[in-house]
């Protein structure tokens, strides 16, 4: 259990799935197995999916390229990584039958902000 106790391990093992099964989202575009039925969620994740590649791209290549720095990179992978787990707990909301039509997005709001503004200074 790491050193942790049996309540926060469980809290652990749990975080780790969620941001396992974010990352694997991030990779498929699909959410447990398929794409997202939400349309609003759907296009926020295939434009998230668009950013993960491209920083995933320059992370594993370690070059900068004329969209992203390396260090922009690691900043949109962990900025995707946090807006995936809110995409993916929205979904699974939405297919259980929630009605989600107001979903607090503060992680993707902020991220896809930050991603626009990469795409803007580069388009100068």
């Amino acid at each position: 259990m790491g050193g942790r106790c049996e309540t926060h391990y469980k809290e652990y093992k749990l975080e780790s799935e969620l941001r396992n099964d974010a990352i694997n989202v991030l990779h498929t575009g699909a959410v447990d197995g398929r794409l997202p039925d939400n349309p609003t969620l759907r296009k926020e994740l295939l434009h998230l999916c668009k950013w993960w590649q491209r920083a995933c791209s320059v992370v594993q290549n370690h070059r900068d390229t004329n969209l992203l720095s390396v260090t922009d990179a690691n900043d949109v992978i962990a900025l995707s990584i946090s807006a995936s787990k809110e995409i993916l707990e929205a979904e699974r909301a939405f297919r259980s039958g929630e009605q989600i039509d107001d979903i607090p997005s503060i992680k993707r709001s902020w991220a896809v902000e930050r991603m626009q503004e990469l795409e803007d200074k580069k388009q100068v």
